[in-house]
């Protein structure tokens, strides 16, 4: 999934495994942010503001992993920035484990994040750590080299908060 945060929501595409294409921005395609790796990425280097609203709005449990508390939710989110991996056990459904990395555009502020499904952390980790973050630097490195042609088309895809 490549995702970007649409509100308090995360918007994103995704691929599937297979032959099928990409899908598209969808108004119908969202995630909540606080229970997705995909989400924490983004958070982690979003604006206090932004954290907040979130914050405000709860921490809705999906299963029974899913955090709930705030200070925990703020500690996975300091962790996330030390570390530029957001990481997720079971939070949104059960079984699925996520792993994501921030997209960083030309002045440094995050624009997207990229995250994997995964079912094994203890055996995944480590290897989709490495491939996330190949395309993750890759990204920020493309939209550093030409922010306007690339901005222009993430403009496209409202990047900005609802």
């Amino acid at each position: 999934r490549l995702g970007v945060l649409a509100g308090l929501e995360v918007a994103y595409l995704e691929k599937q495994p297979g032959p099928r294409p990409v899908s598209s921005f969808s108004p119908a395609a969202t995630l909540p942010a606080h229970a997705t790796a995909l989400g924490r990425a983004l958070l982690a280097f979003s604006d206090t503001e932004v954290v907040d609203a979130v914050l405000t709005r709860g921490l809705r449990a999906y299963t029974p992993h899913t955090v709930t508390s705030p200070d925990r939710f703020r500690r996975a989110l300091a962790i996330t920035r030390l570390t530029r991996v957001a990481v997720t056990r079971w939070e949104l459904e059960q079984g699925v484990s996520g792993v994501a990395m921030p997209v960083f555009g030309p002045g440094g502020d995050v624009v997207a994040a990229i995250e994997l499904a995964v079912a094994d952390l203890s055996r995944e980790l480590q290897p989709v750590t490495a491939a996330l973050a190949v395309a993750s630097r890759s990204l920020s490195r493309e939209l550093a080299t030409e922010p306007r042609r690339h901005m222009r088309a993430v403009g496209q895809r409202t990047f900005t908060h609802a």
